[in-house]
């Protein structure tokens, strides 16, 4: 008996210009275009048979397309099957077996009081007793540390007065934690059930740990990935693994990824020893890969726990700060990566296409007089210039330090994959619709779309 699908109310269609998008109501929208809104449309009260046999007159699709289509639509959340009720992703049970290990739970706050209740509620609902939750707060005004002690006050609170950044504010809540373990995790987050359970598990059989993380997926769009990791190219910016991508299992047998994403990840106290703490001068962006990359060239990995599941509220905690300042430490901190952590030709060659594409977008941003693009150009390579005799000297402390015969290659094609390809717009909407399907999810569903009806469904 094939299923019948209803249409999930809290979702809409609506048009940017000539894009269609479908949002919920939360406000969070779903790229997808015209043959996808058309199925969405017609799968209300039918089944797969009805709904064929209704698309047929005026958008011929073919059968494969549309099972994989529906398949995606209920996965997403888009459609809901009437049998089976809305999919919201594999939970894992809770075995309520209480950790062995004491496992340090640090989050770095600015401002965040908003976000703060329901990241503690889900670390509650965890229902573990070895953990302490270490409060990390960068000089907050609005009132973080006085609610926190009135409503949460088994929190130990650091405060620091001042905002340090990202990672050094990691840094002061590792060296006040006394855990096996440090869960580092965004105040912008939600845990799921058996999160932490996930983590130190796969942490406690896998050799060589230096970090395990979970899959981090979007909060608005709790199907769809954050983050699987992430990577550093030789040119752009450095990218999360798989954002935009709706999980449907199909990462669940990576085990291991280029980087951590600090956003969410599990330390080992004996890897924080051996590799050293977070370098402060990166402040936000790419602390996590230049700490993972230091942690692999001394043979530690990096692990995926693919049950461990944190729901994220992508670019929250970042949306006050303006374009220019996110530039201004992205340009720099790329560089430092690159100068500090690889070897001489990598580390040339990565620096000098940086140097390339920085040129370029300043020559643009002249082009349109955008005269404070151009300045923060300007002095973003200035800092590095100020800062390249300390990046020198911590490279050669960092050089030897490599285990013989690891190289930045074998890193790098960590990464490496035909599909780890972001899939979301310039507004950071996850994209899903027909040439995605065809080039990627119908694949990765074990299906073969006829190449000839994949013309006719375009």
């Amino acid at each position: 008996m094939m299923p019948t699908f209803i249409r999930n109310d809290k979702y809409r269609i609506k048009k940017d210009g000539d894009v269609v998008f479908f949002q919920n109501d939360s406000g969070a929208s779903i790229k997808t275009d015209k043959l996808m809104a058309e199925v969405w449309m017609a799968a209300h009260q039918k089944d797969e048979k009805s709904i064929y046999e209704e698309l047929l007159g005026a958008t011929p699709v073919s059968t494969i397309y549309l099972e994989t289509a529906l398949n995606l639509l209920v996965n997403s959340g888009l459609l809901i099957d009437r049998d089976k009720g809305l999919f919201l992703g594999k939970d894992v049970v809770n075995e309520n077996r209480d950790l062995d290990s004491l496992v340090s739970i640090v989050v770095v706050n600015f401002n965040g009081k908003h976000h703060l209740e329901e990241l503690f509620e889900s670390i509650e609902e965890q229902g573990l007793d070895n953990l302490e939750i270490i409060l990390v707060d960068n000089g907050s005004g609005d009132g973080s540390i006085d609610w926190t002690k009135e409503y949460w006050p088994d929190v130990n609170i650091v405060s620091n007065g001042k905002n340090n950044g990202f990672a050094e504010g990691n840094n002061i809540g590792i060296a006040s934690s006394k855990g096996d373990y440090i869960f580092l995790v965004n105040n912008d987050t939600k845990l799921e059930k058996g999160c932490i359970q996930e983590l130190v598990k796969m942490a406690d059989e896998k050799p060589k740990v230096g970090a395990v993380i979970p899959k981090l997926r979007l909060y608005d769009l709790p199907n769809f990935i954050n983050a699987i990791g992430n990577r550093v190219s030789s040119s752009g910016w450095g990218s999360d693994n798989y954002i935009g991508h709706l999980d449907i299992g199909q990462f669940d047998n990576i085990e291991e990824v280029f980087s951590a994403c600090f956003g969410a990840v599990l330390l080992s106290r004996s890897a924080l020893e051996e590799v050293g703490p977070l370098d402060k001068a990166y402040k936000f962006y790419y602390e996590d890969s230049d700490w993972s990359f230091r942690a692999r060239i001394r043979g530690l990995k990096i692990y995926l726990a693919p049950k461990a599941i944190v729901y994220h509220k992508f670019s929250a905690s970042m949306k006050a700060r303006s374009y220019e300042f996110k530039l201004y430490l992205l340009v720099g901190n790329r560089v430092r990566f690159a100068l500090k952590n690889l070897s001489i030709r990598p580390a040339l060659s990565f620096t000098r296409n940086y140097l390339k594409e920085d040129i370029r977008n300043f020559l643009g941003a002249l082009r349109r007089f955008h005269f404070v693009r151009m300045l923060t150009y300007i002095k973003a390579w200035a800092r590095i210039m100020i800062m390249l005799p300390g990046i020198l000297f911590l490279r050669k402390s960092i050089q030897r330090s490599r285990v013989k015969g690891i190289r930045d290659h074998d890193i790098f094609t960590i990464s490496v994959n035909e599909n780890n390809i972001p899939l979301i717009d310039k507004k950071s909407r996850p994209i899903l619709d027909s040439r995605i399907i065809r080039k990627i999810y119908i694949h990765q569903l074990g299906d073969e779309l006829d190449r000839e009806e994949a013309e006719v469904a375009n």
